[in-house]
This record gives C-alpha cells, structure tokens and sequence, in this order.
C-alpha cells in the first residue's frame, strides 16, 4: 500500500510539473522563472530546440537564475545542433559582444551569415539577424569581410561546437582551395528555401462588429507575427467589410492564419496546405477550419492536440482568401 502512494505521488508532481510547452510558456509570459525553468527543462530533456534556446536566453539574462554566460552557452550548444536559428544568431551575438568567450567577429559574422541564407528560423528570427548583419559589417574592414566568406561552414560549426579548442585536423578546414564556402550558400539557400509573400484578405458582413484591437495572427511551426487589425487596409465590396495583410514565409511546411473578433470569442483558424508555399492566384474564400478557446498560435507552432478546438463555427465567421507570391525584397 505504501508503495502505491508513493507512486501515486510521483505520477501527480509529474502531471504538475511537466505539463508541457503551453504551460511553459504561460509560466515565462508570467515571469514564474522557477516553473518556466522546470517545464522547459523536462521539455529540452526530450531533445526540444526550442526549450533548449529558452534555457539559454533564462540563464543569459538572469532569469530566475544566476546569470552565467557559460551556462547559458551549454544550452544554445544543444539547440544549434538542432540547427535552430535563434541559437545561430544568438551565438553569433555573443562572439560579437565576447559574451563568456573571447570576442570573434568574424566567427559572428559568419554565423549571421548562415542563419540568413539558409533561412534558419522564424520571420523574427530573421529580421533581426538581418539587422545583425548590417551592424557587424560597419565594425569588419573589407578584407576581413572577404577573408571570413573564403570559410567552409564546416570550420565555423567546429569552431562554435568546440568554443574555438581546434584540433590542427580542425584547424585545416578554416579555408577551402578555391571559392567562397560561406558566400555560396547565397545562391544555394535562395534556390532551396525562397522568400514567399502571403498576400490575406479576411472578409465579415458589415452588420457583424469586430474588436479594432485585435490582430491577425500569420503561425508557424517557427514562430507567430501580428498585424493590429486596425492597421490593416480595408474595402468594402456589396455586404462585406474586407481586411487585407501581408506576411513574409521561409518555406515552413506548417502554417496558419487566425483572428479573433472580440477578446471573449473563440479565435478563428484558417489552416494553409501542409506545403512549402508556392506562387499562386487568389484562392477560392473559405471559412476557419476550426475555432479555439486557448491559446490557438501556440498550440498550433507547437503543434499541441488541444481539447478547447471545435469544428462548430459561429454563425458570422470569417471568410478567407489567399495568394503566394516571391517577395519583392530581402529582408533590411
């Protein structure tokens, strides 16, 4: 009897503890830094990237914890094995700053480089890394510019991996014969994960009210960008009130876009092809696959069964419609 108690009180600490990345991120939304730091934690024990960075960034900025910069290295090592992109850039911000590791701009460089043109993470992600680039290029000569696109990515994923500890064999892979290694992937990653321009247009009867202050929502499996419905441009065509929005797309396979009509509404989710994008005309307007009472993007970019979605649509829901096209510029 005994022992069955104390199995039943491990399986309940297991329930409350480890309950998963919803709850951790509503735990670091909160800045409960203790609980965000055990759910990720057991999230990043089962090989998750992203609660692998969050353990990172937690010990970086010293939060909930003893700020450590080698710490928090430790856990950005983890996910950029994972190739995740936050921990690409992230790193290379900390070779940038000589944060816990001597500065190297031209490792940081380098790595800003490969995050960009190999589309690693989010449209987030990617913006900043963008500005990254622009930054540390005002602090390299031109010379040194070039001589760091001369280096094979394989010299530059040892280096990070081994916190610049070569071995001579290591040592050997810094330059290739001939080319630029690190510059190629210019013309590689552009051919293998284009930029796409997702062109929305969300349409409700005009008798219907909406909240101005909500935002439509553009998810992925990589991370979630909103527009405030109040910026959006509008037209109004016979009965409709029509919403239109712009989003730029890495070539996720995952993606979706979700409003909410009131804070109380359940938010609406329009599902896309589980495809990489591809250029189109104007789709035909369809209503929400679904609508949820929680935290919709979220379980959709972890993708999270919940129990909250239901099929049952309100009766004056959205319509959407959509078109792809190749993104006019890249990202400043």
């Amino acid at each position: 009897m005994k022992q069955l108690f104390t199995f039943t009180l491990i399986c309940l600490f297991a329930v409350t503890t480890l309950a998963g990345p919803k709850e951790a991120k509503i735990a670091l939304d909160r800045e409960d830094f203790k609980t965000a730091y055990k759910e990720y934690l057991a999230l990043a024990e089962k090989g998750d990237a992203e609660a692998m960075f969050t353990l990172g960034l937690l010990f970086q900025q010293g939060d909930g914890r003893t700020q450590d910069y080698t710490q928090a290295m430790d856990w950005y090592l983890k996910a950029f094995a994972k190739q995740n992109g936050d921990a690409f850039n992230t790193i290379g911000e900390m070779y940038r700053d000589g944060l816990g590791i001597p500065q190297n701009l031209e490792i940081a460089y380098a790595l800003f480089w490969i995050t960009h043109w190999q589309g690693l993470g989010s449209e987030t992600t990617q913006i900043r890394n963008g500005r990254n680039l622009d930054n540390i290029a005002t602090q390299l000569t031109k010379p040194q510019l070039e001589e760091t696109l001369k280096m094979t990515r394989e010299y530059v994923v040892a280096y990070v991996e081994n916190r610049g500890k070569l071995t001579p064999e290591q040592e050997q892979l810094k330059y290739a014969a001939t080319g630029h290694p690190i510059k190629a992937l210019a013309e590689t990653g552009s051919q293998s994960r284009e930029n796409q321009n997702l062109r929305v247009e969300l349409r409700l009867p005009k008798a219907v009210p909406f909240d101005e202050g909500r935002a439509v929502e553009f998810v992925t499996s990589e991370g979630v960008v909103s527009s405030p419905i109040k910026s959006l441009k509008r037209r109004e065509e016979q009965s409709f009130v029509i919403l239109s929005a712009s989003f730029l797309s890495f070539g996720e396979s995952r993606h979706a876009v979700m409003v909410r009509t009131s804070p109380s509404a359940p938010t609406q989710v329009f599902q896309l092809p589980k495809t990489s994008l591809k250029p189109s005309d104007w789709t035909a307007w369809g209503k929400p696959n679904y609508v949820e009472t929680s935290d919709a993007a979220w379980t959709f970019m972890t993708d999270y069964k919940n129990a909250e979605r239901s099929t049952t649509l309100p009766s004056n829901c959205f319509e959407m419609r959509y078109k792809v096209e190749p993104a006019k510029k890249k990202l400043e």
